[in-house]
């Protein structure tokens, strides 16, 4: 999955004249619905489909970008962390810049299941269905430190090539009952937490030697350094975390 996806990138401009139902496969949904004639071409159910999934993403970024987040755990060049509650419904950004091309960070999540390699708060993640290159359903059980136990939740995720129109990728994901169906055997010992209206965006950085290959649109390759910003809302389900804790533990991390 993880190379497909960066031979993707790399092919961004193979076909110059792609076709709204090529594009869509793509994640480029922005660009599919701009083609000349595309909104009367494509069934209802795919058009509904596509609309709603760029509604979705629009109301992400705008979590991301204009909400009154306050005061950000972190200093600045390190990441940055911001939280507040809506109940028992706790609400995360994290922001930071990384070393590393934009595709070799969507080919990081991309595969999923191999994230505890590298995350001991991830001990155990599952990839349930890959419906398409742009897209997965996915569960995971989270390290929460004692008195807690740990618990599980799945979600689904979508994502949206908007490097054209927009200058970044973005990703949408949350907990659906599609997706809680698909809890495998060795979830099933854990509570459950559940994801709300989350998603992330990488945009690609330029450097000096990357500079020039913008204009061939290839900045998702090229481009050596990255900007990443993640949205997420967690719902613990029976589990209450008073809101003073998180910070406390956002504090001292």
């Amino acid at each position: 999955g993880a190379l497909r996806l960066v031979v993707m990138f790399s092919a961004r401009r193979a076909n110059p004249q792609p076709s709204a139902e090529e594009l869509i496969d793509r994640g480029r949904l922005v660009d599919a619905l701009a083609l000349p004639g595309a909104r009367k071409s494509l069934p209802p159910d795919v058009l509904r489909e596509v609309e709603a999934r760029i509604a979705q993403g629009n109301k992400i970024t705008a979590k991301m970008d204009d909400y009154n987040w306050g005061k950000a755990k972190g200093r600045e060049g390190a990441m940055q962390i911001w939280h507040y509650a809506e109940g028992k419904v706790h609400v995360f950004k994290a922001h930071a810049a990384f070393d590393a091309p934009p595709a070799q960070l969507l080919a990081v999540l991309r595969e999923w299941d191999l994230i505890p390699r590298w995350n001991p708060y991830v001990p155990q993640a599952v990839i349930t269905a890959e419906p398409s290159l742009m897209s997965l359903t996915g569960g995971l059980e989270m390290y929460l430190p004692a008195p807690f136990s740990n618990r599980a939740g799945m979600f689904h995720a979508e994502g949206m090539d908007l490097l054209d129109t927009h200058g970044y990728f973005l990703g949408t994901f949350q907990s659906s009952e599609e997706a809680m169906r698909q809890l495998p055997d060795s979830l099933r010992k854990f509570d459950l937490l559940y994801f709300g209206e989350s998603g992330f965006r990488i945009t690609p950085l330029t450097s000096g030697a990357a500079a020039g290959a913008f204009a061939e649109g290839a900045e998702i390759l090229v481009s050596d350094r990255c900007d990443c910003v993640f949205v997420v809302s967690l719902d613990p389900g029976s589990l209450w975390v008073p809101d003073w804790l998180v910070n406390l533990i956002l504090g001292v991390i």
